[in-house]
């Protein structure tokens, strides 16, 4: 499911809002799609890679041009569900002061939207969940 999100945008996920696959390899290491990202409010375009892909464990992809913006994604198994992190690092370019003013005004928006993201992920899987009337492995 997350590592589709470079072929499709998900309707929960905030950052990736449109992706088209470039590559011959999709869902694994080394899938690359042409990617708009919204990141802190600001719209990049640009090839996105699967950089690591651990199947139901892990999944980080990284832009492939300036600036250069990373996504991690973690999934734990834990006695009450699927604990699920996420974690968004992004180049700011720029002279000093710009490169301080853009961070502080963008690291709120970011968190907002992971904390958002995150939120909606849960209700879609639990929604499938419900739908399917199992509770089984989800495919990363």
């Amino acid at each position: 499911m997350i590592a589709s999100q470079l072929e499709q945008p998900r309707e929960w996920d905030l950052i990736v809002i449109n992706a088209r696959p470039v590559s011959h390899v999709r869902g694994q290491i080394g899938a690359t799609s042409q990617v708009t990202l919204n990141v802190g409010g600001k719209n990049l375009d640009a090839p996105a890679t699967i950089s690591r892909y651990r199947p139901n464990r892990a999944m980080s992809w990284v832009l492939t041009t300036k600036p250069k913006v990373r996504e991690d994604w973690r999934l734990e198994l834990a006695s009450h569900g699927t604990m699920v992190s996420v974690s968004l690092a992004y180049e700011v370019s720029g002279r000093v002061i710009g490169r301080f003013l853009d961070r502080a005004m963008r690291r709120k928006k970011l968190r907002q939207d992971l904390d958002i993201m995150l939120t909606h992920l849960k209700t879609v899987l639990e929604r499938i969940t419900r739908d399917q009337g199992v509770i089984g492995k989800w495919r990363l």
